[in-house]
């Protein structure tokens, strides 16, 4: 119960919280034709979890297990992702949605829910 609760915990701080500037995702311009499987964009994901506010006080292990393009457009990435981390010590497995808007202005949002 504890293992769900962490797990639940790590998902609604990532949802809510958005990404720094470790992976520049406004150098992408269009996510026409980009996929969540390259592994370009898979690294491009790890490092920008990397600079979720929650990976510095808790996580100290992320790895992308597997990742599938759900859509891509030329404002939006959204991938279906599985993670393995561990978290205050624990190693778990968390799946859920990566999902990246550039905006006009070529700023961007990241997010994980």
């Amino acid at each position: 119960m504890l293992r769900l609760l962490t797990a639940l915990g790590l998902v609604a701080a990532l949802a809510t919280t958005p990404a720094a500037a470790d992976t520049d995702w406004g150098a992408y311009k269009s996510f026409v034709g980009t996929r969540c499987e390259s592994p370009k964009t898979m690294a491009d994901m790890v490092e920008g979890a990397k600079s979720f506010p929650i990976f510095h006080d808790h996580i100290s292990s992320l790895k992308l297990l597997s990742a599938r393009t759900v859509r891509a457009t030329a404002t939006a990435l959204v991938c279906r992702v599985r993670i393995s981390i561990v978290y205050n010590g624990a190693g778990q497995q968390v799946s859920g949605t990566f999902a990246v808007h550039i905006f006009k202005n070529g700023a961007w949002r990241a997010s994980f829910d």
